[in-house]
């Protein structure tokens, strides 16, 4: 009967794991943004890649009340700085991190666009 139970705690526990908010970090343009023709690009290929961001934002991840601690964790997502490996290195600790009782935030930020990392101008 324990290990019943146990189960579909984990269970409901790992089903609650949701992103609760999304937040735009500006109204309007961000700072120092140019009006471009750029569009924000998502690739799936194992992982989500994003790139060219346009309207930084944040995700909050909470965990349930049952397990929550009251504390936090800003996530800047990874990617060599061309690229945020989103899920990889951003919503896949967020999701840990709410297993955990912490809260995850996950921060979309602007990166230099692909083309001026190669560009000599």
């Amino acid at each position: 009967m324990k290990y019943i139970l146990t189960l579909l705690t984990f269970l409901a526990t790992s089903l609650a794991f949701s992103q609760d908010h999304k937040l735009n970090l500006w109204p309007g343009l961000p700072p120092l943004q140019k009006v471009s023709d750029q569009q924000e690009k998502s690739v799936q290929e194992g992982i989500v890649r994003i790139s060219n961001v346009q309207i930084p934002n944040i995700e909050v991840y909470l965990p349930t009340q049952q397990i929550a601690t009251g504390e936090a964790v800003l996530i800047f997502p990874g990617g060599g700085y061309g690229i945020l490996a989103y899920d990889w290195e951003g919503t896949d600790f967020a999701k840990w991190l709410n297993s955990q009782g912490i809260a995850g935030i996950v921060v979309k930020y602007r990166l230099p666009l692909s083309t001026s990392l190669t560009d000599p101008k």
